[in-house]
């Protein structure tokens, strides 16, 4: 990729304009500055961080991964970043490749909004997939303000439905849901296949799903940090016909709150006052982890909310008394799972935005999208 070095006129006198390029293993540190120093705002703002080393967590966004930033002029600074991924996918209903642009961040110093239209050019400048998707949450309004900016020349961003995020907290031991004729189960390697299977059959229904193999499954790389074991599945007859996974990202990927917003601000005493009498997990101070794990590679055949509940009942109570204290999974809007486990557990939620961005070159494949239901994964954000 070309990088930019031409000079900008500024009140009559030549300045050198920020040069953009590829992340360099050398720039591991400043990447996880602008992590650190750009929280998401909402209701409660967070920062998503990559510690001990940026790269370590980009093995699992897909098989290609770059990381476009935005140098000041004297080259000791990043001004911006953005990073993309390309994995294979379902569109459409049919195996292909799909683009994620992913940790947009502009350093606070960058006022004016050029490393965000020099990171929009460098965007434009990748030929590789037809267009990608990103992710926003909806109390994100400037970045998406900027981001649905008609900006002449540069990638188009239209939005294309809303995610839930819900949070789950790990509080006591469940009475575990039954259904006959179903056996839950933790995975092994030697069902892997099947649960390969199981996830193809079912994502090829939803837009932009990935699309696992039982090769990506045993990676450690592709999916590090998660175990063969870590996955819960369901039997009817001897056939998988369900499967989750709980995916602990800790030591590579952290969720770090640093501030809380309105009410949540005297919830968050309440709650830990409360915490201490019985048990609920406390609600970490600014500046501390969120002590989570994920809910991944959900599948169902039938989408019964009843399999659904037995699954995510026996992970849950299998991770009691172990220092986890929530669970977080992402579901799209109007999701058929949604209402039952919004009856079931109680959780916070938080909306998020998807847009699909692309080119002119990329308009006739984004707009040839149907209007299937959408499922992109959480843990791979």
């Amino acid at each position: 990729m070309e990088q930019s070095t031409s000079p900008k006129a500024v009140e009559g006198v030549a300045t050198p304009e920020p040069e953009v390029g590829l992340a360099q293993p050398c720039e591991d540190a400043e990447l996880r500055r602008l992590l650190r120093d750009n929280p998401m705002p909402g209701r409660f703002s967070l920062t998503l961080e990559r510690e001990p080393s940026f790269f370590l967590a980009t093995t699992i966004e897909g098989d290609v991964h770059q990381t476009l930033v935005v140098r000041a002029p004297d080259g000791h600074q990043l001004r911006g970043m953005a990073s993309r991924s390309v994995r294979d996918a379902w569109l459409n209903g049919q195996p292909g490749r799909l683009g994620y642009l992913s940790q947009v961040r502009i350093d606070p110093v960058a006022h004016d909004g050029l490393a965000f239209l020099d990171l929009l050019e460098a965007l434009e400048m990748v030929k590789d997939v037809p267009f990608h998707i990103t992710t926003i949450f909806e109390d994100n309004l400037p970045i998406r303000r900027a981001m649905e900016r008609s900006w002449p020349g540069k990638p188009t961003f239209r939005p294309h439905g809303r995610m839930l995020s819900l949070v789950l907290p790990i509080w006591r031991t469940r009475r575990l849901s039954s259904l006959p004729g179903i056996e839950i189960r933790r995975g092994s390697a030697e069902l892997l296949p099947e649960i390969a299977a199981c996830l193809q059959r079912n994502y090829a229904a939803y837009q932009f799903a990935p699309l696992w193999r039982a090769d990506d499954l045993a990676d450690a790389e592709r999916v590090r940090g998660l175990r063969a074991d870590d996955f819960r599945v369901a039997l009817r007859g001897g056939k998988l016909v369900g499967c989750l996974a709980t995916w602990d990202q800790r030591s590579f990927k952290q969720t770090v709150v640093r501030r809380y917003e309105g009410p949540l601000w005297r919830l968050r005493h309440l709650a830990n006052v409360a915490s201490r009498l019985t048990g609920w997990p406390r609600l970490p101070d600014p500046g501390e982890e969120l002590p989570h794990l994920y809910l991944s590679h959900l599948a169902l055949d039938d989408e019964d909310p009843r399999v659904f509940l037995c699954l995510l009942g026996s992970a849950y109570n299998d991770l009691v008394g172990k220092g986890y204290a929530y669970l977080a999974l992402g579901l799209a809007e109007g999701h058929p799972l949604l209402a039952g486990l919004r009856k079931a557990f109680w959780h916070i939620e938080q909306r998020i935005v998807l847009y699909v961005l692309y080119s002119e070159a990329g308009a006739r494949a984004a707009n040839a999208l149907d209007g299937r239901p959408r499922h992109v994964e959480l843990a791979l954000l």
